[in-house]
């Protein structure tokens, strides 16, 4: 039985939520100096940018590079911190606790990267750690490209065209959202949802006729 997006040549939405371990896949980030540090001990890595611009992405890439490393999102139902152990540490949302139940589940790794909203170069030392911090948040219109595209391609259905994205519509997306990747997100499912042929989409598809 065909499914809802056999017409465009999908499986899915490609902009609809994915799992954590597709999510890891899926990342367009520069993460090789990144597994490089925290392969040395005593390393903290910080991820800083505003909701939305790809901190837990990049922290979900490095989960798949580094395979002995522990992932934990602090505010939803991943294990608490008292749980948490091991050389590398991977923490989402690492402002999200108290700042000294935060330096306790610092001080067990041996290395630690944290994605924050705010510089937490000051507990990062405290904890006995020399830092690196990213900036996490700068998009163009490359690098939104190769952001959709490689979701495009992922929910392929088989050989053959699919939808795409051209250069006015990468711009509107980034006129309208800045840099906020995951706000882009919404205009984009639906457009998908509507879609009714394999064709490019134009601005009017995300936000109507002007």
């Amino acid at each position: 039985m065909a499914g809802a997006y056999a017409h465009l040549n999908l499986r899915i939405n490609p902009f609809g939520e994915l799992p954590p371990h597709v999510r890891s896949r899926l990342a367009v980030a520069n993460t090789a100096p990144l597994v490089e540090a925290l392969r040395k001990p005593g390393t903290a890595v910080q991820l800083v940018g505003r909701c939305g611009r790809g901190k837990s992405s990049h922290l979900l890439a490095l989960h798949r590079e580094l395979p002995e490393s522990h992932y934990a999102r602090l505010w939803t139902d991943q294990p608490p911190p008292s749980a948490l152990s091991g050389d590398i540490l991977l923490i989402d949302e690492a402002d999200a606790v108290w700042a000294g139940t935060r330096l306790r589940l610092l001080r067990r790794g041996r290395s630690v990267a944290v994605a924050v909203h705010r510089d937490q170069s000051w507990i990062l030392r405290l904890a006995g750690f020399r830092v690196l911090t990213v900036e996490v948040g700068s998009v163009d219109r490359e690098r939104l490209r190769a952001i959709v595209q490689r979701r495009i391609e992922f929910a392929r259905l088989g050989p053959g065209p699919l939808p795409g994205l051209d250069d006015p519509v990468l711009d509107a997306l980034l006129d309208t959202h800045g840099d906020d990747i995951r706000a882009m997100e919404t205009p984009l499912y639906a457009a998908f949802q509507t879609l009714q042929a394999v064709e490019d989409l134009t601005p009017t598809h995300l936000y109507g006729a002007p």
